[in-house]
């Protein structure tokens, strides 16, 4: 009887450990998601709703400085609203010169070429070259303007819009830890105002949810 109390106790004990580990795993996110927030609070995201990076083609580069990985990515996707699909756009970097920026869009398919002839109201190749390039940088622009908790283990995140179901975009900080920045309530379809109702909200445009596995 004592030998059966004694393991009833150690597995008890164990029992605690986890659910007390898991809970303060938990907290830890959430306290996550919520610095998160607070550093992007009243930033303006125009531009990034119909785009979404880290979809392919992403690497990791780790910055012994800052102990920390630059998630990097040389495509995004773009959604197109006259065709109603996502189309892939190359990126030259940030740093990039005009010869890296010319080889670049080269390589750019020619959905994005009519895409930013009809944005930019163009027809010259020309034109479209220096559209791209506009393009691009008003994007870095955007998305560098995000930013992440020094703890979080990498210095950029992922992110993805949804212009066919609302104009709201997705952060993905960890694989446990999602933010969500709602700009317009009234543009979700059935599914996401269902969704939307579920996760934790900070105010009306920003929510989080941690996911448990």
């Amino acid at each position: 009887m004592g030998i059966e109390n004694n393991r009833m106790l150690k597995f008890i004990f164990g029992l605690f450990i986890v659910l007390s580990s898991c809970s303060q795993k938990k907290v830890c996110n959430e306290r996550l998601c919520i610095r998160f927030i607070e550093l992007n609070k009243g930033k303006n995201f125009d531009g990034l709703y119909d785009v979404a990076v880290g979809g392919r083609r992403v690497n990791c580069i780790y910055d012994e400085s800052s102990n920390r990985y630059e998630i990097v990515f040389i495509v995004i996707d773009v959604y197109d609203y006259k065709s109603d699909e996502f189309f892939m756009l190359p990126l030259f970097k940030r740093d990039a010169t005009m010869t890296e920026m010319d080889s670049a869009f080269n390589k750019v398919c020619q959905v994005a070429k009519i895409f930013l002839s009809e944005k930019y109201d163009i027809s010259s190749e020309t034109e479209i070259f220096d559209s791209y390039i506009d393009y691009v940088k008003m994007f870095y622009v955007k998305y560098d303007n995000i930013e992440v908790p020094k703890d979080l283990g990498s210095t950029n995140v992922l992110i993805e819009g949804h212009p066919r179901t609302g104009k709201f975009i997705t952060f993905f900080l960890r694989e446990e830890c999602i933010v969500y920045y709602l700009a317009d309530s009234s543009t979700l379809i059935e599914y996401w105002k269902k969704y939307f109702k579920k996760l934790n909200k900070l105010d009306d445009k920003w929510y989080f949810e941690v996911v448990t596995k």
